[in-house]
């Protein structure tokens, strides 16, 4: 053989040799890197909203606790709705079956004031950016502006929110689904600018319309359809999806797409789609759990991962591909999930079988976004873990609890 054939052949030989080579590299992760959007109509603070902000993602520019222990609890009764905090980490946070007011504690658990308003609502308050606190009483049919002092800035008497959450756009104005099945829209003076009637939309607890990054749509939950798109320019819906009502608020990413959680009553019967701005379908991801409660929005990290979850807790790529799925053994989540500024997750969980028979073991639980455990820590006492919690600028969490006895405050150690 030839030198020329000879080099031929081992180049051959070789080609074979790095063709059949097994120890490839891992796939790389599909990300879809997430940041935080401006909304100047909101106070700059560690959580101004409910879900923290006005797409919902639950996501904080803050590290929450490493690991999590016990604080205290500041006792309240009859919460429903979720919590805010302004940039010193005090709660806002109403009650509706004793004293129907929004109170103000301090971070130790001082309440700094209580304001009348006749809350009959799960509403969960607004911070603006000038600090004023917006709020719906419900039944009471009114929208309260207060100064950071609690005074009366204006109050707009037409009709009340029951949603757990109301929203705000860019220019500083209010929207809120009315009791009579409208969408209202106040001006930050308490004007009315517009309204919308839709017998569609969704009016009880379960509600929290959110924001496309643009601030052009507004995402309405519905009753016999999932989620309602209002084009707020020309004020008319312009396109809906889904034929069934969804117990969780969609939530939007940086680019616009939408997640929403529909889940039936035929166990197993559950799924996560996302939709593009247009209301077409981008993917959807079956799953088998048995239940879901209502109010668990997911959370998107700054990669773009999506989690959720009823019996267990899934994390998607952008793609809709599952990256991994952890058992949470006979417990359930039962709020919204929420997600740090080092992708660690954090959930509230009631273990113990069917989530609505009572008495229970409740939790609170924390993974890396690599699906990694972190910590848990059992809520004791407490009827059920509530509405959405949030991260403080210092390493706490704030979780309220659900027509129970109190707020409580896990610390980092």
């Amino acid at each position: 053989m030839n030198s020329t054939k000879k080099i031929l052949v081992a180049l051959i030989i070789l080609h074979m040799i790095i063709s059949c080579n097994t120890n490839e590299p891992d796939d790389i992760e599909i990300t879809s890197p997430q940041i935080n959007i401006n909304w100047p109509s909101l106070a700059d603070t560690p959580w101004p909203m409910n879900h923290h902000d006005p797409q919902s993602t639950g996501r904080s520019k803050y590290p929450g606790p490493s690991l999590g222990a016990l604080d205290y609890k500041i006792p309240l009764y009859g919460i429903e709705g979720s919590l805010v905090l302004d940039n010193d980490n005090n709660i806002y946070i109403s009650d509706q079956y004793i004293n129907f007011k929004l109170h103000k504690f301090n971070l130790i658990g001082d309440i700094i004031w209580e304001a009348e308003i006749d809350a009959n609502s799960p509403c969960t308050p607004i911070i603006g950016k000038d600090n004023i606190i917006y709020i719906s009483n419900g039944y009471g049919g009114s929208l309260f502006a207060l100064s950071d002092d609690a005074k009366t800035e204006w109050k707009f008497t037409n009709d009340g929110s029951f949603n757990i959450g109301i929203n705000i756009d860019k220019e500083g104005n209010l929207y809120f689904i009315g009791l009579s099945n409208k969408l209202f829209v106040v001006s930050p003076n308490g004007n009315l600018l517009w309204e919308l009637y839709d017998e569609r939309f969704l009016t009880d607890a379960n509600g929290a319309p959110t924001f496309s990054p643009d601030g052009n749509y507004l995402y309405v939950q519905g009753t016999n359809v999932s989620v309602l798109a209002v084009n707020v320019k020309t004020r008319t819906i312009d396109w809906v999806y889904g034929s069934t009502a969804i117990l969780s608020s969609p939530i939007v990413d940086n680019q616009g797409n939408l997640y929403i959680l529909l889940g039936y009553s035929t166990p197993g019967d559950n799924s996560l789609v996302s939709l593009n701005s247009s209301g077409r379908v981008n993917w959807v991801f079956d799953f088998d759990d048995e239940f879901l409660m209502d109010n668990i929005e997911p959370t998107i990290d700054y990669n773009g991962h999506i989690y959720f979850g009823g019996q267990k807790l899934y994390s998607l790529n952008h793609e809709g591909e599952l990256r991994w799925q952890i058992n949470l053994e006979g417990s359930f989540i039962v709020s919204p999930l929420i997600s740090d500024i080092n992708n660690n997750i954090f959930i509230g969980v009631t273990g113990g079988g069917f989530p609505t028979t009572l008495p229970k073991k409740h939790y609170v639980k924390s993974y890396s976004s690599d699906g990694d455990f972190n910590w848990q820590l059992e809520i004791k006492d407490e009827r059920l873990l509530g509405a959405s919690p949030a991260i403080t600028n210092n390493r706490k969490i704030i979780f309220p609890t659900f027509r129970a006895w109190g707020i409580v405050v896990i610390k980092d150690i």
